[in-house]
């Protein structure tokens, strides 16, 4: 059993590093620009009766705009913020992934894991409940993660406390369960998880074989695939606003009053080194006016900043699920000849 896991081990965890890497920069700039707090302002005329829109703050148009602002703002090291918390998060769904099925299943055969058909034979209701049991354990480091993202303070893992205490009210610390309290993440959340492995189910049943030739795209083809788009549309157009308003109310800290007088962290934060003392990568809402729940998030963020804020980097959500309905097509048995 070790020789056949001796060659495979190391490949396992340089890949894995090579994909943080590259992931932990690109989430890290995903979540700040979805986090930017950017309120219509003033309606304002011009002289030709024209009515234009003005915005407060930080002027972010886009994604790539965001990840300038990021090399500018905070350089290289802004980049890999919130990467520890990213680690650990990857290490317990390793875990997941591996362990639980092993603990199920069994294995086939020493040294080998368990027959991927057996996993998919666990069908929609298990795929339900261990996304939901995934996202219940990683919540409060995803929680971290965002925040430490966000903050314009440089934070330290040596100083462990002090960070802690930068990201986290004392309320949180002393009532960790508090952060499953936060007004609507959970609901969100847990949304999230019920409608991915919902319409992945609907999207494998349309999905259609890749044709081997031109003489195999016929009208059937044609149509499988148009409701297949349809059917990643769609997920899209639903999953894109839970993640975003889950961002949002990551990023809204628990307080044990209404008055933050008693419970702030305003002390240990002006003591802390910023990254930029010009100005901050993104602007953040006012934590005195919080959201209150999902629907007061959802509200709030189309009265104050439009429908578009919902739909940002949308194609960041798209195209991996389009590529990878693709990539599973090719891999169905009468694909192959």
């Amino acid at each position: 059993m070790r020789s056949q896991f001796g060659p495979t081990l190391p490949l396992l965890i340089l890949d894995a590093a090579g994909s943080f890497a590259i992931t932990i920069p690109l989430v890290g700039v995903l979540v700040r620009y979805r986090a930017h707090y950017s309120p219509k302002a003033v309606q304002l005329e011009s002289e030709d009766g024209v009515q234009l829109e003005a915005r407060t703050g930080p002027v972010i148009d886009g994604y790539f705009s965001t990840l300038k602002r990021v090399y500018k703002f905070e350089g290289w090291a802004g980049f890999y913020k919130g990467a520890v918390p990213e680690l650990l998060t990857g290490g317990l769904l390793l875990v997941l992934l591996t362990i639980v099925p092993i603990l199920l299943y069994g294995t086939d055969s020493p040294g080998t894991w368990p027959d991927k058909a057996k996993l998919e034979a666990l069908g929609y209701p298990a795929m339900v409940a261990f996304s939901c049991a995934t996202l219940l354990i990683s919540l409060p480091i995803t929680v971290l993660t965002y925040r430490i993202i966000v903050t314009p303070h440089k934070l330290s893992w040596l100083g462990l406390r002090q960070s802690l205490c930068t990201v986290l009210t004392p309320t949180e610390r002393t009532r960790p369960w508090m952060l499953y309290q936060t007004p609507g993440l959970l609901v969100a959340q847990l949304l999230n998880a019920v409608v991915t492995p919902s319409l992945m189910v609907f999207q494998r049943f349309v999905l259609p074989d890749i044709p081997r030739s031109r003489g195999e795209i016929d009208f059937r083809f044609i149509l499988q695939f148009s409701v297949y788009v349809i059917l990643i549309i769609l997920e899209t157009s639903i999953v894109v606003p839970l993640q975003i308003i889950s961002t949002r109310l990551a990023l809204q800290r628990n307080h044990a009053s209404q008055t933050h007088s008693q419970d702030g962290t305003n002390g240990i934060e002006s003591v802390l080194p910023v990254y930029s003392a010009e100005e901050d990568v993104i602007g953040l809402r006012d934590e005195n006016d919080p959201y209150t729940s999902f629907f007061d998030c959802l509200k709030r963020m189309i009265s104050e900043e439009g429908v578009a804020t919902l739909f940002r980097a949308w194609w960041i959500t798209f195209i991996p699920v389009f590529a990878a309905g693709i990539l599973d097509a090719g891999k169905k048995p009468n694909f192959h000849t």
